[in-house]
């Protein structure tokens, strides 16, 4: 990503967020598939990522207490939540009622990849992540 180009050296706690962002953007992938019809009937797994609850409490406190911390833990939480409506559709109407979801669902996770993206290039920068 682009984003990263500006990135000299990748501070403590990036490359979890790097993990995170590669693990989500496939997941985004494979639910991108499944409601396209492409992939299987059901819908992939919900946890691309484990540990990423627990990694925001290893970030410096006020980068973890900052603004661009708590979008990109409300982005990730309205992710898994629109995944979760949309398993729920799938469950009583079928794929059709699913795909009702599909641009909440795939906005919700481009906006936390790109959330992570910043919240990397703040702790490079050593910001507060309050901008």
């Amino acid at each position: 990503d682009p984003a990263w180009s500006r990135v000299r050296e990748l501070p403590a706690g990036g490359h979890m967020a790097m993990f995170v962002q590669a693990a989500h953007r496939g997941w985004l992938q494979q639910l991108s598939d499944w409601l396209d019809g492409s992939d299987s009937d059901a819908p992939p797994p919900a946890r691309p990522a484990r540990g990423f609850g627990r990694w925001p409490a290893d970030l410096p406190t006020a980068l973890r207490e900052g603004q661009t911390a708590r979008q990109v833990w409300m982005d990730y939480q309205v992710l898994h939540q629109s995944f979760a409506a949309a398993v729920a559709a799938h469950a009583a109407g079928g794929l059709t009622a699913a795909r009702a979801g599909r641009e909440a669902l795939l906005t919700s996770g481009q906006r936390f990849i790109e959330g992570l993206e910043q919240l990397v290039l703040a702790l490079s920068e050593g910001e507060s992540g309050r901008a």
